[in-house]
């Protein structure tokens, strides 16, 4: 069965839980926002984050479409020496095929950065579908330019060879993935593996930036890297900011699901007929 077609399935049986919160269990994660926050909204004297990484997690972060401007920038939030040495890949991937995707960052790529500069990366859909790295038209291995169905994609990070969605429900899935295996549970197996947080107004410092206000359209994505049966849930073993995006609210998903439900049943109709 391919991805996109277990895929469906498993949303399908998981998608009840699609917005529930994730519980981070450790203080690692706060202690990163607060670590590169230099002042916090409405309290100059403060330099803790306004975020709180259990109560502000965005309730909707599955699905993202770009905004206005076509592209979004990509910016490590972690340094550079805390990267997992099991980093392989972080990108984004096509919600239609899962297995068409983008490649943002790779490992070769956190190599040769430097803390001095940070590690940013911008990524763009043009109206045809067509997708950019960094002004360049993206290509596949096989050398194939990258499209996109439409503005609507999710994003993915691989580590020690196994790949986790945005989508929690791909994470129970048992099939190839950008860059390696995806985490091999069963069907209705549910993981979320990434928690999203707009800013609030903070004044932040990324690796190799001037100091920011952390505005409304900017999200930090933070990951956990291991089987949620076997990780600590510190949710900062991969921590990245985008911008110029905005995340697919549950009822846009829910219709989306229903047109292409509704698609298979005139099909199977007509099949019969």
């Amino acid at each position: 069965m391919s991805l996109f077609k277990s895929a469906l399935v498993a949303g399908i049986i998981g998608f009840t839980g699609v917005a529930s919160a994730t519980v981070i269990e450790t203080d690692r994660l706060q202690n990163l926002l607060n670590d590169i926050t230099v002042e916090n909204v409405g309290d100059p004297t403060s330099s803790l984050s306004s975020i709180d990484v259990n109560e502000d997690q965005q309730k909707f972060d599955e699905v993202w479409a770009l905004t206005a401007t076509g592209g979004s920038v990509s910016t490590l939030v972690i340094q550079l020496s805390e990267v997992s040495a099991n980093f392989d890949s972080f990108g984004v991937y096509d919600v239609a095929d899962p297995e068409n995707y983008v490649e943002i960052f790779d490992a070769n790529g956190v190599a040769a950065a430097t803390e001095e500069d940070g590690l940013s990366s911008t990524f763009s859909i043009k109206a045809s579908g067509k997708t950019y790295l960094n002004n360049v038209a993206y290509t596949n291995d096989g050398g194939e330019e990258v499209y996109f169905e439409r503005n609507r994609f999710g994003y993915y990070l691989t580590q020690n060879g196994v790949t986790y969605y945005s989508e929690a429900a791909l994470n129970s899935v048992a099939a190839p993935a950008p860059g390696g295996e995806a985490p091999g549970g069963l069907v209705g197996e549910i993981e979320d593996h990434m928690v999203a947080y707009a800013g609030e107004g903070d004044l932040v410092e990324l690796p190799g930036n001037w100091p920011g206000e952390w505005t409304a359209n900017e999200y930090i994505l933070a990951w956990e890297d291991e089987l949620l049966s076997a990780s600590d849930r510190d949710y900062d073993d991969f921590v990245v900011m985008v911008e110029s995006v905005e995340s697919v609210s549950e009822p846009a998903l829910i219709f989306g699901l229903g047109l292409g439900l509704a698609a298979f049943g005139f099909a199977v109709r007509r099949k019969r007929a």
